[in-house]
């Protein structure tokens, strides 16, 4: 699988073979965190998941895969771990799990797997119009203040800001809904399914 954004391929790696060896285990992580308007800290708490298991290839081969979440699998099941990650970039993250067994997929969100491998670096530019929309805050004022208007000026400057913010978001939506319909499709291909969704599978949908 492989899908461009940008000027950069998202590729995919896909493992399938039969499950055994597997192991699950879940634990409450505790971490400090920052309450910024009172310099408070207090305790956060969330759950730790973790699913790793064997598989045997088509080769014969065997391999041992391993993901952050809890995963329902048994010994002899059928699962495909489908990753995602930039053409010739070193790191891959795992992007979503099919048990052809029970019918089930699970998958990351468009938004997380795009957080992971940095979706927004792959645009040239992508940070070039909230830039201008700065930088004329204090523009603003001082091209005004030379006809007497220094306060119109400001007001100009916020607003032309606050308009590249939401241009800025609105192209960002539009961006990650179209990595999701490319997402749908690559999944498809990969786990050779003649439409999205099959009849009889599934979804399970992980938000980190």
């Amino acid at each position: 699988m492989a899908v461009q954004i940008g000027r950069k391929i998202l590729e995919g790696y896909v493992l399938t073979g039969k499950v055994y060896g597997v192991e699950q285990n879940s634990q409450v992580v505790y971490r400090e965190e920052h309450i910024p308007l009172n310099n408070g800290k207090y305790l956060a708490r969330s759950a730790e998941n973790k699913t790793s298991w064997w598989i045997k290839l088509g080769d014969g081969t065997e391999k041992q895969l391993r993901i952050t979440e809890q995963v329902p699998m048994r010994d002899g099941h059928e699962v495909t771990l489908i990753y995602t990650g930039w053409r010739n970039a070193d790191n891959m993250y795992a992007a979503a799990v099919f048990n052809a067994t029970t019918k089930q997929l699970y998958r990351y969100t468009a938004p997380v797997i795009a957080r992971r491998v940095n979706f927004g670096g792959a645009f040239g530019g992508g940070c070039l119009i909230p830039s201008l929309g700065l930088a004329a805050i204090p523009a603003m004022p001082i091209a005004a203040s030379s006809f007497g208007m220094g306060w119109f000026g400001f007001g100009v400057g916020l607003v032309i800001f606050a308009a590249s913010i939401v241009h800025m978001l609105r192209v960002g939506g539009r961006r990650i809904d179209q990595f999701e319909k490319d997402l749908q499709s690559e999944f498809q291909i990969a786990l050779g399914w003649n439409k999205w969704v099959p009849d009889g599978v599934s979804i399970v949908t992980w938000t980190e």
